[in-house]
């Protein structure tokens, strides 16, 4: 998952209901998101950009499911 934003000194938070969320590079703004079995179903991912102007979030549903 990529999130896209603009500005300097930019932080990212990534926060998921259940599931696991791995840095992908340095800054923090792509990552891997990881689900088991016990994460079946639509889990929200959240990604908060914050630098010294505020901040800003979004989120993502991604509906996990086994064949």
């Amino acid at each position: 998952i990529t999130c896209k934003a603009t500005g300097g000194n930019l932080s990212y938070q990534w926060q998921v209901d259940l599931g696991d969320i791995f840095a992908l590079n340095e800054d923090g703004s792509q990552v891997r998101f990881t689900g088991s079995e016990c994460c079946i179903g639509e889990k929200i991912v959240k990604c908060t950009v914050t630098n010294d102007k505020g901040s800003v979030s979004k989120i993502i549903a991604i509906k996990i499911y086994i064949p």
